[in-house]
């Protein structure tokens, strides 16, 4: 499902739990915002959600949940989409656990809008590291 606020477009997946191709004015910013479940083979089980979905001038809502079949996790999701903005809050649930190698939000960046910029990665210690992606590129 595609979205436009102002200057600002996406794509939902059919789960609601990601969100693609964000880009402004046509440039893609973002590959994509998501919740992802991975297995202890590091395996991606499917994510079936349903949403709900609210809509004024300024912002579209997306609230989507669902339960891993694979495993005993529930989530969901509140995803709000601005001219200005794309934000995503996030909770998730097990009562009895299950087996995971990641387990939260992935943050996949666009080539041409990260090629050679700098980063600053804050690390759970606190330490901080400056960065740049790469700019290598592929022929």
């Amino acid at each position: 499902m595609r979205v436009e606020r102002g200057r600002l477009t996406a794509i939902f997946d059919p789960s609601f739990a990601f969100l693609r191709e964000i880009a402004l004015d046509g440039e893609e910013l973002f590959r994509g915002v998501g919740f992802v479940a991975r297995d202890a083979n590091w395996g991606t089980p499917t994510l079936r959600g349903v949403a709900t979905f609210a809509e004024s001038p300024d912002s579209f809502v997306v609230e989507s949940s669902g339960e891993l079949t694979e495993g005993d996790l529930q989530w969901r999701l509140r995803w709000t989409v601005s001219a200005a903005a794309v934000e995503v809050e996030g909770h998730w649930t097990s009562r009895s656990g299950f087996t995971t190698n990641r387990t939260g939000f992935v943050v996949q960046h666009s080539l041409g809008a990260a090629r050679g910029r700098r980063v600053e990665i804050d690390h759970p210690d606190g330490a901080k590291e400056g960065q740049c992606f790469t700019a290598l590129t592929l022929r």
